[in-house]
């Protein structure tokens, strides 16, 4: 009797523990909710001030809108990323995660266009958020990261056919291409990122944070595959095959050749 007594306690305080859990994560959606609505309005940092500019986006979003746990999800998963040590891994894991859990939203042509609005939106008053701040502020950081973040989405959502592979879709050369530039560094990507959304926006918002970075970062920068050092773009050596790694050695290039054979067949 005591035993069953006993497993009975265990199986009340395990459900009391996943309910918790459950409890906490609903908690920090409700809170990402907020935060990325926040984003979409352009509210300034530190300031009651709002961005009046939409950037060409007309889609609004209400609680009910398909779109808003997807977008829940996505910023979720980020926030709780944020400590991954492999960027990009945690980047494909996350839209991996929102596929898995809304394939309604990526297999309809209107929603990924919807989607690929609000993030651009957001991705653009982000960076203008970061206008006024000291730059390399650990603020600044972090909102050209989810910029970064928000942008790999929308690569991937442009080079999704609908048809159900999202691995074809992140592997594809152009996605790929596209998120190894962004990711060259925080700051020092800062000019690709500006670039990426000022291409997107049907305003001239970014104009100037642009033309500014461009003076700032003059050098185009890259980031060795295996070792992951930094180089000027031009200097560093691209896969032969597949036209998408880059390597700052051929030493490198052999070392990384058994992650990346695998991989390499996918950019053709």
């Amino acid at each position: 009797m005591s035993s069953r007594k006993r497993a009975k306690g265990k199986d009340r305080k395990a459900k009391q523990a996943h309910l918790k859990l459950e409890n906490q994560r609903a908690e920090k959606r409700a809170e990402m909710r907020i935060l990325w609505n926040k984003w979409v309005r352009g509210e300034s940092l530190g300031s009651d001030d709002y961005i009046q500019c939409n950037h060409g986006s007309t889609v609004t979003l209400t609680n009910d809108h398909p779109l808003c746990s997807f977008m829940d999800t996505f910023y979720y998963n980020w926030r709780n990323s944020t400590n991954e040590c492999n960027h990009s891994k945690a980047i494909r894991g996350n839209l991996m995660d929102t596929f898995e859990a809304y394939p309604q939203v990526w297999n309809n042509e209107r929603l990924r266009k919807a989607a690929i609005s609000i993030f651009t939106r957001i991705g653009t008053n982000l960076l203008l958020g970061t206008k006024n701040i000291l730059l390399g502020s650990d603020s600044t950081i972090i909102d050209i990261d989810v910029s970064i973040e928000t942008a790999s989405a929308i690569v991937v959502l442009e080079n999704y056919d609908g048809l159900g592979d999202i691995v074809a879709a992140m592997n594809s050369r152009s996605a790929f291409t596209k998120m190894r530039d962004l990711l060259g560094g925080h700051l020092e990507s800062k000019r690709d990122v500006l670039k990426f959304y000022r291409k997107r926006i049907s305003c001239s918002c970014l104009k100037e944070m642009h033309l500014g970075a461009r003076k700032t970062f003059p050098i185009k920068l890259g980031q060795c595959q295996f070792c992951g050092e930094q180089k000027k773009r031009s200097l560093l050596m691209v896969c032969s095959r597949c036209r998408c790694s880059h390597y700052c050695s051929r030493y490198c290039q052999i070392e990384d050749w058994h992650v990346h054979k695998f991989r390499c067949v996918c950019h053709l």
